[in-house]
């Protein structure tokens, strides 16, 4: 049994985009922003939309591609609004005192948050030409 098998069985919500589930689009996306963009927004949605106290954390790898993809492409301000956007879910999730799903704690989210500080340093310098 799949992750994705277990969620549907416990009523868990899926982001999906187009009908589809977000981890769907990965293998022949994951190199196109404007998805991996709608993906991570889906999964952003999809979180907001739970109960607070009840939510399940976004899945962060649409986060991470976003923000490297942003990045070889220039679009530093893509690329700070999703770190940040990523931010704000872990802070909520983790205010949420659960412990069944340490999302936050995986490799995934440590390196969208360690991004930002750069993200914003090269923003602010493209900004400043």
């Amino acid at each position: 049994m799949t992750t994705i098998n277990l969620m549907d069985l416990f009523g868990i919500p899926q982001a999906k985009l187009k009908g589809k589930p977000t981890h769907e689009y990965f293998e022949k996306y994951k190199h196109r922003l404007d998805i991996m963009l709608a993906c991570a927004q889906a999964e952003a949605d999809n979180y907001w939309q739970q109960p607070l106290g009840r939510r399940v954390c976004a899945a962060p790898a649409s986060f991470l591609r976003v923000a490297i993809l942003a990045r070889k492409e220039k679009k530093y301000d893509v690329e700070v609004a999703t770190c940040e956007l990523w931010y704000s879910i872990i802070y909520d999730y983790k205010a949420q005192d659960v412990d069944w799903a340490m999302v936050d704690k995986g490799p995934t989210s440590k390196a969208i948050l360690a991004r930002l500080p750069k993200a914003r340093e090269l923003r602010n310098k493209a900004r400043d030409k």
